[in-house]
């Protein structure tokens, strides 16, 4: 287990997203567990029924808590890459699009895409860029990308200036209507006529739905993803008109 911490902290194991909460789980069980074999053979001899308990306690809850962590690490690992190219396979790609991914996290869309350029641009933007989408962007063989950071209510692009648009859960970190509203209203404005923004959205896709419509963007469809481990969701893709109404 101590192999774990030190990869999750390292960014060893890709797409790991809380990295602080799964060192704790991880050191949780780990402790959990070494005071159970600690307790058992400490008193194997006359074990009371107080050390009995609480060697079952400890090394119930231990395991729990190490099956609960190889949940989340399948599921960001695993489950969310997967489920990410998804994604990323229902833009019609020529080779030569400037992407951009949204609250981008750790990049994945970003990456994915960057793989099906020949000579493009993939860009991602986070409100607070770290290291840790940097130590990727190298996969992304010949095709330039990068970070930058920015708050995703006030992109610094022109209008029309991208061919598409990721966002994995970018809506869910604002609690106002508003701000995903004006989240939404960037995502449309960059877009090139004729370009095409892809969502990932946690439960009900209708709001999204009809924020995008609402910015006069076409083809809205909607698709389960049903691999996720934990919660639903769902795809929202879109198209902005090939002409000006």
């Amino acid at each position: 287990m101590a192999n774990w911490k030190a990869r999750l902290r390292g960014g060893g194991v890709y797409s790991i997203e809380n990295v602080p909460l799964m060192v704790v789980l991880v050191g949780t069980a780990e402790l959990l567990l070494a005071a159970a074999v600690y307790v058992s053979l400490q008193y194997a001899g006359s074990p009371s029924v107080l050390t009995r308990a609480f060697s079952i306690a400890a090394a119930a809850v231990g395991s729990a808590v190490v099956a609960l962590s190889m949940v989340i690490i399948w599921n960001n690992s695993v489950v969310k890459p997967a489920e990410v190219e998804r994604c990323v396979r229902q833009v019609p790609w020529g080779g030569d699009e400037v992407v951009a991914e949204v609250s981008c996290g750790n990049g994945l869309a970003l990456l994915r895409s960057a793989t099906r350029l020949s000579y493009g641009l993939a860009v991602g933007f986070e409100a607070s860029a770290g290291g840790r989408l940097a130590k990727s962007v190298p996969e992304a063989r010949g095709v330039q990308a990068g970070l930058c950071s920015a708050d995703s209510r006030s992109l610094p692009l022109r209008d029309g200036s991208l061919d598409v648009v990721f966002s994995g859960f970018g809506m869910r970190r604002f609690r106002r209507l508003a701000d995903r509203m004006a989240e939404v209203d960037e995502m449309a404005r960059v877009l090139k006529l004729g370009g095409r923004v892809v969502l990932m959205v946690a439960g009900d896709p209708a709001a999204a739905e009809v924020m995008l419509r609402r910015k006069g963007l076409v083809e809205v469809e909607t698709t389960l993803l049903k691999s996720f481990l934990l919660f639903t969701t769902r795809i929202v893709s879109a198209r902005k008109p090939a002409y000006r109404p």
